[in-house]
């Protein structure tokens, strides 16, 4: 049998399976980056990212998931696949969370879309269709193929609010979020530069042909802290499905 309900008020952005339920859920997000260097030029980068998740509800407090993400871009080499990840996440009254492993492919000089073994933490708060959440992810060591020197990722913290309207059994949302990542450093020193995003999204759970349509449009603003980028802009196009049993 068919069912749509689920907790927190109906949250879509903190959707999860309940006791005993199975969902499969997957699409795709097309990504779209533009930058404007102050040494002159725009550079371009054209990102997919195909995703399918499945996930099962333990009890009514704690479920368990897989996920798993190929990218291709045409800045970054040959198309590979991201770091695969497990998860379990709960809720109580109102709150939420997810624990993240995310497990790293053997990386090559051709796949850079993996690199170390790493984890990372989702935290939530929703009351009559108001949210808030907030995502971290430490710095963890990663490295490549013939690749000496030791390279550790920047930390990265999102902190976000939101709205979702229930509507006949569809959600319609509106989130806005900061977002900041620090950059990278090899053997201790700093590569790339520190980033702040602004991020407006809007998504929805549409019910149709038994299943869950989850569209979203976002687009993220961003500034590099070093003052070596004049802007940088993100937009993500996601279309993915959900189907319970």
């Amino acid at each position: 049998v068919m069912g749509f309900s689920f907790s927190l008020n109906a949250s879509e952005q903190f959707n999860r399976a309940q006791d005993k339920e199975i969902f499969i859920e997957g699409g795709r997000n097309f990504m779209n980056l533009d930058y404007d260097l102050k040494v002159g030029g725009t550079p371009k980068s054209h990102v997919n990212v195909d995703q399918v998740l499945l996930e099962y509800g333990v009890n009514e407090f704690i479920a368990t998931g897989v996920e798993l993400s190929y990218i291709s871009s045409t800045s970054a080499g040959e198309p590979g696949f991201t770091d695969h990840k497990l998860y379990l996440n709960g809720e109580y009254k109102n709150f939420y969370w997810q624990g993240n492993l995310l497990l790293s492919e053997e990386t090559d000089d051709d796949s850079q879309f993996s690199g170390g073994d790493h984890f990372s933490l989702e935290l939530g708060y929703v009351w009559n269709g108001f949210g808030t959440r907030l995502d971290y992810i430490p710095s963890y060591e990663f490295d490549y193929e013939d690749v000496s020197e030791k390279s550790e990722t920047g930390s990265f913290l999102a902190i976000s609010g939101f709205y979702e309207l229930n509507h006949e059994d569809d959600i319609y949302a509106v989130l806005l979020g900061l977002e900041e990542r620090d950059s990278n450093t090899e053997d201790g020193e700093s590569i790339g530069y520190d980033r702040k995003y602004y991020r407006v999204e809007a998504y929805a759970n549409i019910k149709a042909f038994g299943v869950e349509l989850l569209p979203t449009l976002s687009r993220r603003i961003g500034y590099d802290l070093d003052k070596r980028i004049d802007s940088l802009i993100i937009d993500t196009l996601s279309l993915k499905a959900r189907y319970r049993f």
